[in-house]
């Protein structure tokens, strides 16, 4: 990955912050329909960083299992989303949504797959958001989940050492539950230069 990362002003910063915003709404709203119970996610800031930043411990809290959800993106806008959770959130998020009374020990098949439905819903919602600014349709890959699994190995896009990480801290608030997570984002390299034009273009 380059040295050279992309030096942002505040109100591009804001911008994105914005954006990303705009899209854990609206999975939000998915979500609560979903589950009869209101949720909300909020995404204080956004930030860029280099591949050798802790984003796994970022991610996880210094927590030892990280429960992460990625999918591909493709358009003029390239990349690889991932939503990921400590494993102590992932069992409090996943239980939530089940409906089960008890805290399970472990993601097994059946919060497996409703965590890969929450990884769909808040990644597309994201992304979704991106490319309508950007006005681009983007092709997804099916979501996949790696429970207990270093983040970062599944996240960078090995061949384009130009690539760039934005991060996204996520915050769940449902049911009186504190439950964190982080959305990692590898842009392409050149694709949040042009993200960056596009969102200005549009509110030009």
């Amino acid at each position: 990955m380059s040295d050279d990362l992309p030096v942002l002003e505040e109100d591009t910063i804001d911008a994105l912050t914005e954006l990303v915003n705009i899209g854990v709404g609206r999975a939000a709203a998915s979500l609560s329909d979903l589950i009869g119970e209101r949720i909300e996610l909020t995404v204080p800031r956004v930030r860029f960083c280099r591949e050798n930043e802790p984003i796994i411990q970022e991610a996880s809290g210094g927590a030892l299992s990280t429960t992460v959800v990625t999918q591909d993106f493709c358009g003029r806008i390239n990349g690889r989303a991932a939503l990921m959770f400590p494993q102590s959130s992932a069992l409090i998020l996943g239980g939530l949504l089940s409906g089960g009374e008890a805290l399970a020990t472990e993601v097994d098949a059946e919060l497996s797959g409703i965590l890969l439905e929450v990884g769909n819903i808040v990644l597309n919602g994201v992304l979704g958001s991106l490319s309508n600014v950007a006005g681009d349709v983007f092709d997804y890959s099916l979501p996949t989940l790696f429970d207990d699994q270093p983040a970062l190995s599944w996240l960078l896009l090995s061949n384009d050492t130009d690539a760039e990480l934005l991060i996204a801290n996520v915050e769940f608030h449902v049911q009186h539950s504190e439950i964190r997570g982080t959305i990692a984002i590898v842009f392409a390299g050149g694709c949040v230069q042009t993200l960056i034009e596009q969102v200005f273009q549009t509110a030009s």
